[in-house]
């Protein structure tokens, strides 16, 4: 992403997306996630400069944050790469027993704004809460899981 865009252009982007936010939310967003979770140190310094929390599935951060990427965007586009064998649906649902053979019952679902996204979670969501699973906010789950990222 570096080659692609440069700093520069991330950091405007960034911004710029977080206006849109704010103009139809009215709240400026405080946690980013960067494309491909592609981001180098100097970046991620950067954008915490400008009060943003970095969002990562990197190793290491502590389990609870780390981001479950549900693979969605391999099922996006008019020639998408295969999505997750054998569904979907059931990639997200194991990838969530993994961290629970590992003790984790606390997850950050990734999901991205392609078509199916919408029918997995309509499927997945009434799953997750009958096995005792809350959806909440991300200020909520990083109050639950005792993080506190650093004021803006």
């Amino acid at each position: 992403m570096e080659k692609r865009y440069g700093d520069a252009w991330i950091l405007n982007d960034i911004d710029r997306c977080s206006r849109v936010i704010q103009s139809i939310t009215g709240v400026w967003p405080r946690d980013v996630r960067p494309p491909d979770w592609d981001i180098w140190p100097a970046l991620q310094r950067k954008i915490e400069a400008r009060g943003y929390h970095v969002m990562s599935k990197s190793r290491s951060l502590p389990p609870a944050l780390r981001d479950v990427d549900s693979e969605d965007y391999f099922c996006a586009g008019s020639n998408p790469i295969p999505c997750p064998k054998p569904s979907l649906y059931a990639y997200v649902l194991e990838r969530v027993a993994q961290r629970e053979r590992r003790g984790l019952y606390d997850h950050i679902l990734c999901f991205h704004e392609v078509p199916v996204t919408v029918q997995v979670l309509s499927r997945l969501i009434p799953v997750l809460k009958q096995r005792g699973y809350r959806f909440v906010t991300l200020s909520d789950y990083f109050q639950a899981v005792g993080f506190h990222p650093a004021p803006p």
